[in-house]
Formats: structure tokens, C-alpha cells, sequence
């Protein structure tokens, strides 16, 4: 609680003899103040839990309630009994500092519910005050946005800009950059400039510009009424209101200022500026106004240089018989293979040995490699080219030589035979070669508990299929035994969590065992047998659990230095 000498302190600016800020005068018009009363009472002797409708304002604020000297202070400033404040108010309005001014010296001096609310009334019906505020800034209100190019045109002009008054037009839709140059910015140029514009697009819409005086004639009126072209004229002293025109002529002088320092003329950096900015793709659909317009790309010297190099690229086949490469494979398993390119039989297609098979491949799915190890060990080489198969049965007798790096083009196979049964590879699921299964352990099932891995599943299933069986018969033995794998992985799955649950389960109830033993000890008791044995029991129960779940060593080696400690403490007691 403050004193007198720093209440007094407090508003020390403000206290008069005659003012309504004079202490005596606060302290006997808070003697005469019902609800400053029971609120002085309230803070002195403890506030109640239900209290009255008009004082749940001042209940809300008791943590900043001060009693002072028959007075009360709300964060060490005095709080302004009723009858005191419009004298207040008119005393703090006479110099007309204006509202925020007004707010900062209530804050400093003293306090009341709805001090601000009542200080912002004053203020806004008072005209002396409205007359020194700053115009209030309404949010910008959006265009509607024009369904079709040329719709809506924003016109503007720029300059004097070197010598030159330039008209600028921008399509509302499509950001569409038009400048004119002209000797000067009156009427008859700027309809003339219209004309020029409107030969290559046709007339618009919507014209909108501001209220110069070349927009603002008579003659613009009745060009525009004549050809149907609705003028908007944006309100004066505002040029957000035209901010598109407003942003054109930005960039048109950016682009100019550009293209003069680095040595164009006048008229070569005006057209620089205009292919640039029809050239930049911008948002929201990240489209240039050219392509906004015309539905395509335009096309420039870096364009054109673009598909000059593509094409100079595209005609040369960058890969070269016997050259390493990586091959893309569409089969389950790896994507991509070791090999070397054999044959090249177009432009983009190629004819790639991988591990043993000829295959055919687009460029697209070839890719250069330095060192690859390519196993060419296999009796038969194969083709395939989307149902055709090929057997090479002249490369039987190279079957022990290794494959050598030979920039030459390979052999063509001498004899090659149609084959009217295909042979096809085994389909593989999970990266396994799930094989054709004998009928005596097609209903082979692991037993609950034991442990089903890949690689113990792969060496149980790769089994020469029986010959003669049809397609169909192995592949339904196939998906047999890929359900008997997730059947045993998800149960070896759900084994596992159960002993992880379990596990932690034990842990935390050894801990808490741990817990309550020092707290016992702590407290200088003994504990009894039965105490003791139910110790033991928790502990080695939870050491076995974690054991057998293979937790972490350190794990392990923490909950045994809490066992031999809680040993140790126990025999000595």
C-alpha cells in the first residue's frame, strides 16, 4: 500500500485546489460513493465468493486494487469516484489533444471502468478533434475480376519520361502490357493512342483511369459513349483505386532504366520492356500474359537456341555398343540392373545384355554406369521383345568365358528358333522367388511361436517347381504360400509386442518397487520378510523379462546395479 507522499507523486501534473484530481476532493467523493465503498470493504476484509451484478467489473480487477487513505488506487493510480467524472473528462477535453493523446494521459493519471470507451465518445463527437485526425484508411476493396481478355482496361500516363509523355494500358486479366509514346498527354493524343491500341484487340469494356484532365473531357465522354465503352473514373487524390495502371507504370520505367544502361536506345529498350514483361510468368496460374492471351509459349531467342540444342542433342545416340549401363527393369524386385549395351537399333532403342537376358530398352530407361560386374554365366540368352522369346543356342559354347569390355558390335545369333511354349520367369512377391511348392508342403504352417524371417522363408521355398504342372496351378500354390508368410510374420509380430508390453510392464513395476524400498529406508524402518521376498521375486521377474526381450545392454547393466544395490542396503540392514 502506498503512502500519502506517493499518491501525491502519482498526479503530481494534475493536482489543483480546485481541481476534481485534488485528493480531498477524491477522498469525499468516495466517502459519498456507495459502490467505491463496498468495494474499499470488500478489499479490506476479503471479497465473498457470489458477489453483486455491478461489482463482478471490480471483483475481475481485485489483484490491482490498492486501499489508499479513504480513497482507492487501481495499479497505483486513483480510481475516479462517479460524480467526479465528467468534470474529469471536460477538464481532460478542454485542450483538445486529440483522442490517443487523451488515452495517454488517463493512463498516466487515473482510472475508471469504461474510461476509454467514454474518452473515444468525446473525442468522436467533438469537431475540433476530428478536424486534426489523419484520414482513416478503409481496406481496399478488391475488382471484380473480368471473365474474358480485354474486358477491363486500366489506362495511366507516365512521364514526362525522357522527353516523352507514354500512355500505359494493362489488361486487367491478363496483366497485358500496351505503351504509346506520345508528344504530349491532352484529349485528342490520348484518343488517338486509344484508336491505335483498340486496331489490335478491339474495344474494350471497361475503361478505368483517374481524373486527369485528358480523361475528364467532354470529347473522352463521347468517345466512350459512342463505341459503348463504360469510363470509371477513379475518386481524385487516390491512385490505389487505379493501382494496376499505377504498378505498370513502375515496371515500364524499371525495364526502361534496364535496357538504356546497358546501351540500348530508346526505342529498343521500349520494345525489351514489352517482351519482357509479356514474357514473365506471374500468379496465381503462373502464366505469362502471352500465353494469358494466345495460349502458348512465346518464343525468343532463348527459346528458339533451346530447341536447336534439343535437336542437335536428339540426333546423336550418346551410348555405344558394349558400353556399361544401368537397365530399368519392370518386374518385382530391383529396378535396376547391371549390363552393356550389345546392338543399337535406333535413335533411342538399344539392344542391352543384363545378367544373361537380351532385352530391348528405350533410352529412356538406360542409364550410364562406370563399373558394373555382369554375370554372363547363364546357358541360354534370351529376347524379349514384348510377346516374342529367342533362344541363342550358339552361345553354348562360350558358356566359361567371361565377358569382356569390346567396343565392337556383337555377334548376331546364328540360329534362332520360335518357341511355341513360353517359359516364363516366376513371379516374385516381397522380393522373393516364390517357386512352384511340392503337394507335401503346400500345407506346411509355422507354429506360433516360432520365428519366421525373409531369409529362413526363402530356403524353405526355393524348390524346383514339377514340370508339366500348368501356370495357373503354380500360381496358385505361389499366393498360398505368400499368405502362410504373413500369417506367421504378423503372429511372430504380435508375439513380440505382447513381450514388449509384458516387459515394460515389469520394468516400471520394479522401479516403483525400488521407489518404495528407499523411501522405506529413507524413513529408517525395517523391512519385514515377506516385504523382502516380494522384492526379489519383482526384481528377478523383470530382470528375466528384459533378457529375454534382448533390451539394450546398458539397460540391462542399470536395473542389475539397482538390484545389487537394493541387495547390498538390505543385508546391511
Amino acid at each position: 500500500m502506498l503512502d500519502r507522499e506517493d499518491d501525491n507523486l502519482a498526479i503530481e501534473k494534475l493536482d489543483e485546489e480546485m481541481s476534481p484530481l485534488n485528493w480531498d476532493v477524491i477522498k469525499e467523493a468516495t466517502r459519498e460513493d456507495v459502490e467505491l465503498q463496498k468495494v474499499l470493504k470488500f478489499n479490506r476484509e476479503g471479497w465473498p465468493k457470489v458477489v453483486e451484478k455491478e461489482l463482478v467489473a471490480w471483483e475481475k480487477r481485485r489483484e490491482a486494487l490498492t486501499n489508499g487513505d479513504g480513497y482507492l488506487l487501481f495499479n497505483d493510480k486513483p480510481v475516479i469516484p462517479k460524480d467526479l467524472i465528467p468534470k474529469v473528462l471536460k477538464m481532460l477535453h478542454d485542450v483538445h489533444v486529440g483522442r490517443d493523446r487523451m488515452l495517454q494521459i488517463a493512463r498516466e493519471n487515473f482510472w475508471y471502468p469504461n474510461v476509454t470507451k467514454d474518452i473515444k465518445n468525446i473525442a468522436r463527437s467533438c469537431e475540433i478533434c476530428n478536424g486534426c485526425f489523419k484520414s482513416q484508411k478503409e481496406r481496399l476493396h478488391p475488382w471484380e475480376p473480368p471473365e474474358k481478355f480485354w474486358d477491363r482496361v486500366h489506362i495511366d500516363y507516365a512521364g514526362p519520361y525522357k522527353g516523352f509523355m507514354w500512355l500505359i494500358a494493362v489488361d486487367a486479366r491478363t496483366n497485358w502490357l500496351e505503351v504509346i509514346k506520345t508528344n504530349k498527354c491532352d484529349t485528342a493524343t490520348t484518343l488517338k493512342a486509344l484508336k491505335e491500341i483498340s486496331s489490335r484487340f478491339g474495344l474494350m469494356k471497361q475503361l478505368v483511369s483517374d481524373n486527369g484532365p485528358a480523361f475528364a473531357s467532354e470529347d473522352f465522354a463521347k468517345f466512350c459513349k459512342n463505341r459503348g465503352i463504360q469510363h470509371t473514373k477513379t475518386p481524385p487524390y487516390h491512385p490505389q483505386s487505379n493501382g494496376l495502371a499505377e504498378r505498370a507504370v513502375r515496371s515500364f520505367k524499371e525495364g526502361m532504366e534496364k535496357f538504356l544502361a546497358a546501351g540500348c536506345n530508346l526505342q529498343e529498350a521500349l520494345w525489351n520492356t514489352l517482351l519482357m514483361h509479356r514474357s514473365t510468368k506471374a500468379s496465381p496460374k503462373n502464366l505469362s500474359p502471352f500465353e494469358a492471351v494466345f495460349g502458348q509459349a512465346i518464343v525468343t531467342k532463348h527459346t528458339l537456341h533451346a530447341v536447336e540444342l534439343g535437336k542437335e542433342k536428339a540426333g546423336k545416340a550418346d551410348l555405344v555398343v558394349g558400353e556399361k549401363v544401368w537397365v530399368r527393369m519392370f518386374q518385382t524386385g530391383p529396378r535396376w540392373k547391371p549390363g552393356y549395351i550389345r546392338e543399337v537399333t535406333g535413335a533411342v532403342t538399344y539392344l542391352v545384355e543384363c545378367l544373361g537376358d537380351v532385352v530391348v530398352r528405350h533410352r529412356d530407361h538406360l542409364r550410364k554406369a562406370s563399373e558394373i560386374c555382369i554375370n554372363n554365366d547363364k546357358n541360354k540368352k534370351q529376347v524379349k521383345n514384348e510377346n516374342e522369346k529367342v533362344v541363342d543356342h550358339s552361345s553354348q559354347k562360350s558358356q566359361s568365358k567371361k565377358v569382356e569390355k569390346s567396343t565392337s558390335k556383337a555377334a548376331v545369333p546364328s540360329q534362332k528358333i520360335r518357341q511355341s511354349v513360353r517359359n516364363r520367369k516366376q513371379t516374385q512377391f516381397f522380393g522373393i522367388n516364390w517357386l512352384k511348392m511340392d503337394s507335401s508342403s503346400s500345407s506346411h504352417s509355422p507354429p506360433p511361436s516360432a520365428t519366421v524371417d525373409k531369409p529362413a522363408a526363402n530356403d524353405i521355398l526355393r524348390v524346383s517347381p514339377p514340370k508339366g504342372k500348368p501356370r495357373y496351378e503354380r500360381k496358385r500354390l505361389a499366393s498360398q504360400r505368400v499368405k502362410e508368410y504373413r500369417t506367421a510374420h504378423r503372429r511372430e509380430k504380435r508375439h513380440k509386442d505382447a513381450m514388449a508390453k509384458e516387459t515394460l510392464q515389469k520394468l516400471e513395476k520394479a522401479e516403483a518397487k525400488i521407489r518404495e524400498y528407499k523411501m522405506v529406508v529413507k524413513r529408517g524402518k525395517r523391512l519385514s520378510k515377506k516385504d523382502v521376498a516380494q522384492f526379489y521375486k519383482v526384481m528377478n521377474h523383470a530382470y528375466k523379462s528384459v533378457s529375454a526381450y534382448g533390451k539394450k545392454a546398458e539397460e540391462l547393466e542399470n536395473l542389475s546395479d539397482g538390484w545389487e544395490l537394493a541387495k547390498q542396503d538390505l543385508e546391511e540392514k
